[in-house]
């Protein structure tokens, strides 16, 4: 079983990368997602049916966190075939290559590898996608939310094109994660 979060700026990502590219070109079978906060999640079983009770017991919270969150929507796909599965976690596959398409002219990225403990990882991720935001630099976050893994992938240009000013934004927001 897997659990990844995605930002809005990761899935925005994605839905740039995949337009850029062309329609299915991406192998991904999905073409656009609604740019907010995503979760993913795997399910696996000893059967059909407990794959199914898991699957019918996270709708029902979602349910439930959908009306106390002001009836937000917060949609739910299920994919049950290799083929579907692949589709909407292409999102998560592709983001190292999305991300560094966000920047004009970016070739590679400076990349957060954080653990953070389970019950702390909604707040950091948040607070680091703010620092993102406030900062003003391009670092879309994800993360193993299962696990307290996470991720800000922050494009930089060639090392002879960068300014300085943006690179210490960027540490900047490494340091904050330390």
């Amino acid at each position: 079983a897997r659990c990844e979060l995605l930002d809005g700026t990761s899935v925005a990502a994605f839905n740039n990368y995949v337009s850029r590219q062309g329609s299915g070109s991406s192998g991904s079978g999905e073409t656009s997602m609604p740019v907010k906060p995503t979760l993913f999640l795997e399910f696996t079983g000893h059967s059909e049916t407990s794959v199914q009770e898991q699957v019918d017991a996270t709708k029902a919270i979602c349910s439930s966190n959908e009306e106390k969150n002001n009836n937000q929507d917060l949609s739910f796909k299920i994919a049950t075939s290799e083929s579907e599965r692949k589709a909407l976690w292409s999102a998560r596959h592709q983001l190292y290559y999305a991300s560094i398409n966000l920047r004009k002219g970016a070739t590679s990225a400076f990349l957060t590898d954080v653990c953070v403990p389970l019950s702390k990882f909604a707040d950091i991720i948040s607070s680091t996608v703010q620092d993102v935001q406030r900062l003003n630099v391009i670092g879309p976050c994800f993360g193993h939310a299962g696990d307290g893994n996470f991720h800000c992938i922050m494009p930089l240009l060639d090392e002879d094109d960068e300014e300085e000013e943006y690179l210490n934004r960027v540490h900047e927001v490494n340091d904050l994660l330390l």
